[in-house]
This record gives structure tokens, sequence and C-alpha cells, in this order.
């Protein structure tokens, strides 16, 4: 395990969580708000004199834990890597129409739409064989999957400390799993792409060796496509061996979504069209249960509406202090959002940005087109609408000075003054 990394994990002071929502090719929306989020720390830290060129900064220098699902794991993992945030919207851009290339067999609610090996060979030709443990990351890394075989949501980390870190009898150790395997696991999305396996225990049974795999599926078909509360469960519950200490002051979380928008499960003779849209609004509800337990934790500076009845939450807190200071970025799909005929329904306003790429937007595709999960074509116009919207909505104060200390602006973990 690389010592850099043990000691964003486990050593003192203060800590920064960044969140990536699972949301197939609307995970650009994401990347437009990375790469703002990119933007303006390295030109605070430029100016601060921390580095000359701000080319130089990454966000892997910046959070010491990101944590994403299905793309949004893949995300992550390119910026625990020290990816930039534009590196890892040309790659998506040229990835996406590979990928997700469909099957001459893919039927809907009958097969795989999408070749599996599509998105094996990419997640390979990023991460090899490297495993958990891989001296290459650059920061704490979390990825949600969810394992089929036995129900359970699995988030897999590059943390030494974690209970099944190193080997134990026969069970394979966390730190050997492959990170292309968890990647792939994550993002193996029902009907989208095959189930994947992970080896979970190896070893000889008398003279005959054997192995046992778990088999998973995209980690948005559990509670936890926008894994917000799993990572602050990660960083808090002592089964994770974290513990990272509370407070406004102390733990910041960036939580990133992928275009949230309601769902509507359409009457059809197809049981299976029925199904798959009440899972989709399930994911959908359980994106806004873990919103509004954020929200509920803190004060973010601009808090989201949950629905019409508690609001925005903006006077409600669970405990008698915030467990930490929380902001969630997004860019709802909802057309009544994105042209602001009622500013009422959200509470927010955008600036002119956000609404002449709308007035662009609106010769090219339709809200429905926008909303799909697998669309490749609609990428430029996400990107071009998301990058506006991220202009409006990030800001220096999500960002508090505090938490400026301890950046690592080289793989050597070398902490700057």
């Amino acid at each position: 395990m690389a010592e850099h990394v043990t000691r964003r994990l486990h050593g003192k002071g203060r800590k920064r969580i960044l969140a990536l929502d699972g949301g197939g090719t609307r995970g650009i929306i994401t990347i437009a708000f990375l790469e703002e989020i990119e933007r303006l720390l390295a030109a605070r830290f430029v100016e601060q004199g921390r580095y000359r060129d701000p080319a130089d900064f990454r966000l892997a220098h910046y959070f010491d834990l990101i944590g994403g699902t299905s793309v949004g794991a893949l995300i992550a993992t390119q910026l625990a890597l020290g990816h930039s945030a534009a590196e890892i919207r040309d790659r998506f851009r040229l990835w996406m129409p590979e990928i997700f290339k469909r099957r001459m067999t893919g039927i809907k609610g009958v097969s795989d739409l999408y070749h599996a090996r599509n998105l094996s060979d990419k997640i390979r030709s990023l991460v090899a064989d490297e495993t958990m443990d891989s001296p290459l990351l650059k920061t704490g890394l979390a990825i949600v999957a969810k394992r089929a075989d036995t129900g359970s949501v699995w988030v897999m980390t590059n943390n030494e400390h974690c209970k099944y870190w190193s080997r134990e009898g026969d069970r394979t150790p966390n730190a050997k799993y492959k990170i292309h395997d968890v990647l792939r696991a994550s993002s193996a999305a029902p009907t989208f792409f095959r189930p994947t396996e992970i080896e979970l225990f190896s070893g000889v049974d008398g003279n005959k060796p054997f192995t046992t795999t778990g088999t998973f599926i995209d980690g948005a078909v559990s509670p936890h496509n926008n894994p917000a509360l799993q990572l602050f469960k990660l960083a808090r519950l002592k089964g994770y061996a974290l513990n990272w200490k509370t407070g406004p002051d102390n733990l910041l979380m960036i939580s990133i979504g992928t275009g949230s928008h309601a769902t509507e499960v359409k009457r059809s003779r197809l049981l299976a069209r029925e199904a798959t849209d009440a899972l989709v609004g399930m994911i959908g509800d359980s994106q806004q249960l873990v919103l509004a337990v954020m929200q509920w934790l803190s004060y973010p500076r601009e808090p989201w509406e949950i629905d019409r009845e508690i609001g925005t939450q903006s006077e409600d807190l669970l405990t008698d202090e915030p467990m930490l200071s929380f902001q969630r970025y997004d860019m709802p799909l909802d057309y009544r959002w994105l042209s602001d005929n009622d500013p009422k329904m959200t509470g927010r306003r955008r600036g002119p940005k956000l609404k002449d790429a709308l007035y662009e937007a609106r010769f090219k595709r339709t809200i429905a087109d926008l909303q799909e999960l697998i669309a490749p074509t609609t990428v430029p116009v996400l990107y071009d609408l998301a990058t506006a919207a991220a202009q409006d909505q990030v800001m220096a104060v999500d960002f508090p000075g505090q938490f400026d200390d301890g950046i690592c602006p080289d793989p050597t973990g070398e902490v700057s003054a």
C-alpha cells in the first residue's frame, strides 16, 4: 500500500470527500462540474503560491477520498489516478459511442443490449491489471457495487485498515482485487451489461484447487446510486476503520449528480417495460432519500428541494450541530428547472449562461432525449448545458479556506507549505 494514500486516509487533520453519482452517458454532466471545481481550486492554489501552473493541479491533490457508483466509479478512479478533468472529458466523449454500441442480438428486457467486452476493454486500457493496493492511486478510492448472489451492497476501497484487506485463510484479500474487476462490477447495469464475477476465495481442498466467486451487478440498483451517504458511513462507522472527525470545520463533502428527474411508470402490455420503469424510478427515489439525509446532517449553502411538502429542509437539522460541510451540484433534467419558468419550485435562479445554452439546446434535443441514461448523441448538448450550470452553481465558499491545509501536489505525498 502506498504511504501517501495511508497518510490521506489515516493521517490527522481535516478531510475532504468527493461523491459521484451513476448515470450512464449522463456522466458528462458530472465531468462538466468537475472541470469547474478543478479550475476554481487550481486558480486559488496558484494565487497562494502552492502551484506555479494551474495545469499541474489535480482534484486528487485536494480530496482525501473520491468515490462513485457505476459511471461515477469510472470517473472517480480516473481522478484518483491523477487524471485531469479535461482528460476524463475527452476520454468519455471518445469512449461512449464505442462502449454503447448495440448488440445485434440485444433485445430490451430479453437480453443484454451491449457487449460487456467493449466496456471491459476500455477499463483495461485505463488500469491494466492494477489492484486496489496500487501505488498509482494518488488518494483514497471507493467503488460501490451490489453483490447479486447475496443481495448485499459492497463498497470496495484502497483502505488498508479495512477488515478484509489482508488474506485470512482462503479469502482473497481486498488489496488484491483488480481495479478492472471492481469497476466492471460497479457498472454491470442489468439489461445493459451482463453481471461479472470477482474471486472471493481460493485455495486447495485436499489435493484439489478451488476458487469461489461472487456475482456482482451495478451499484445503481442499490440505495447508493448517489454514494454520498455510503461515503459518509465509510468515513464514520467503526467497522470501516477510518473514524474521521465530524463537524463542518473537520469534514467536507461535495456531491455531484448526473441530471435527476422524475420517472413515470408507463402502463404497458409488456410487463418488463413497467418493471424497468419502476426500477429506474426506485433509483431516483433512493437518490432523493440520500440527498434528504445529507442535507438533514448539514447546512448546505444552496440546499435542493426534496419535495413540495418539506421543501429544502433549510431549517431542519438531525443533530444538535451539523456533522459536515456539504454541497450538492446537479442539473435536473426537468423543463421547469432548466427554463426557470417556475423558480418557486426549486428556489434557485441561474445566470444568463445556462439560459443561453438552453436556448441553443432547444433546437437540438427534447428534454426526453436528454433524460435517457444511454444516449451518446446527447453528450455534446448535455456538456454545454452542464458547463453553464456549473459556472452558476460552483462557488469558492463551498470549499472553505480551512480545508486548504495538507494538499498533496505530487505522487510521493509531500505536503505543500
